[in-house]
């Protein structure tokens, strides 16, 4: 019984499974699980006390699929901010193959506007989202889903990332673009580990899949955290959603 993971906020760390940490920040959101993220307080403690034991999708409301409707799909603009310094380079190649990766398999397009980034920050609303560093040591990266107001819509990346090699910044990213697409993290149901299990809002697309980009390693996932790529059943889910 496969599923391939859809849900509505993110982030990508190689610690933390439970509790909540306020990222310190204007906007800053609150992160759960290692790599989710909520807007708010409230939202971060229902998720954590919601049971946990099925399958996968992330949804809205517990009805609507939190994915990218046809048109903002094939304009997904981005920028990467200045304050990346020496890193901006790494940066905009690691996004570029990740991107690259997914376009690849879904009928999504994300378009990065470089005009934009001496100004790439939250309150730009010539992208849809905007890319930016941060030293916090809490997560590798974190990200955001489709149903997120344009404030809470970007990716964070936080300088620890650049410790580990390109191939695996791009794995970072390539994991933290599932979550910008809709895509729930493939253990969400803790089936190999209850501590893993994280909320109810999800919906199959496919059968599980240790092997999936989405799959924490320590979470009992195949995929190396030196080189998280897409599985075939990525590919197979990814087209599902975004024929």
């Amino acid at each position: 019984m496969k599923r391939f993971l859809i849900m509505m906020s993110l982030v990508f760390s190689s610690l933390a499974i439970a509790g909540v940490y306020k990222e310190p920040f204007t906007n800053g959101m609150y992160i759960v699980d290692g790599d989710v993220s909520f807007p708010d307080l409230e939202s971060a403690k229902g998720y954590l006390n919601s049971s946990n034991n099925k399958l996968i999708v992330n949804l809205k409301g517990l009805k609507t699929f939190d994915i990218w409707n046809k048109t903002m799909r094939k304009k997904l603009t981005y920028c990467i901010s200045d304050s990346f310094k020496d890193k901006k380079a790494d940066v905009i190649e690691a996004f570029k193959v990740a991107t690259e990766d997914w376009m690849s398999v879904a009928g999504v397009k994300f378009i990065y506007k470089s005009e934009e980034d001496a100004k790439c920050d939250a309150t730009n609303n010539n992208v849809v989202f905007d890319i930016n560093p941060v030293s916090l040591g809490k997560y590798l990266a974190r990200a955001f889903f489709p149903s997120n107001e344009r404030a809470k819509r970007n990716v964070m990346i936080d300088t620890s990332s650049f410790r580990h090699s390109f191939v695996a910044l791009s794995g970072f990213l390539r994991h933290e673009l599932g979550h910008v697409l809709g895509f729930r993290h493939e253990h969400a149901a803790g089936l190999l580990n209850p501590a893993c299990a994280e909320g109810e809002e999800f919906s199959p697309v496919t059968e599980y899949d240790r092997l999936s980009v989405m799959h924490y390693p320590q979470c009992g996932g195949l995929n190396k955290i030196e080189n998280l790529v897409l599985s075939e059943l990525d590919k197979d889910g990814a087209r599902k959603i975004y024929p």
